[in-house]
């Protein structure tokens, strides 16, 4: 008798048990639940990747057929033949050269499409730079000259910001080659000017130098045929190319 009641009490204490185990399991199983669902609430539901329109990346290779070779420069450029990275105070001293028809690393324009239409924008924006910059709100310096030797073209990184925005280079034909480099603008109207050009721009906050609009090209030449480009609270993603041919 005596040990008949103990054995039902001991029943009784798993009995007990395992409710209050199957309970507390059951409760945090229905915390992590929520927090799962807070969390998913907050973050909201996960996005597919973005991809970039035919239109688009068509447009971002204006002029260019798609067996034309293209180098991605370290500031994330695109070249198309050769240039010499040197400065304005000494233009003939060459301090780098880049040429996308010996370089290894280059790419045609049609491998470049298809890697773009196929891949995130935001795994290209990391791989190629080619996210829209926060553009210098101050003339390229002195000490960054491009000499686009003959044949040439060269497309800028995307625009943003509010104000004056610069380029972050002057651009200049190879001596023999004329005077005179061949200047677009997509998405956006823009201003190719000489350095005097620039520094009045920044100094009074007026414009000064040709514009050019989308879908107009511009043969422009100036002081000792060097060049850059600015713009006004410019369209994101908004860019230039500049070719001496």
């Amino acid at each position: 008798m005596y040990n008949g009641a103990i054995q039902e009490r001991k029943r009784g204490f798993m009995t007990n048990f395992k409710a209050l185990l199957i309970a507390s399991l059951t409760l945090g199983t229905l915390s992590v639940v929520n927090i799962e669902a807070r969390a998913q609430e907050q973050n909201g539901p996960e996005q597919a990747p973005i991809l970039r329109s035919d239109a688009e990346v068509t447009t971002r290779f204006t002029g260019m057929n798609d067996s034309d070779s293209l180098l991605i420069l370290p500031d994330g450029e695109f070249l198309h033949g050769e240039v010499e990275i040197s400065t304005i105070d000494e233009p003939e001293k060459i301090l780098e050269k880049y040429n996308s028809n010996t370089d290894p690393k280059a790419k045609t324009v049609a491998e470049i499409k298809r890697s773009w239409k196929t891949q995130p924008v935001e795994l290209l924006d990391n791989v190629i730079k080619e996210n829209d910059l926060l553009r210098g709100a101050a003339p390229a310096p002195l000490s960054a000259l491009k000499t686009l030797v003959g044949g040439e073209t060269y497309l800028s990184n995307g625009f943003s910001g509010r104000g004056w925005r610069y380029a972050e280079s002057y651009y200049r034909p190879a001596t023999g080659t004329g005077k005179f480099l061949r200047w677009e603008t997509i998405k956006d109207s823009g201003i190719v000017g000489d350095r005097e050009d620039a520094n009045k721009t920044y100094r009074t906050g007026i414009g000064y130098g040709y514009k050019i609009y989308p879908g107009h090209p511009q043969s422009v030449t100036g002081i000792n045929n060097t060049l850059t480009y600015y713009t006004y609270n410019p369209i994101k993603g908004s860019y230039y190319s500049v070719a001496n041919y």
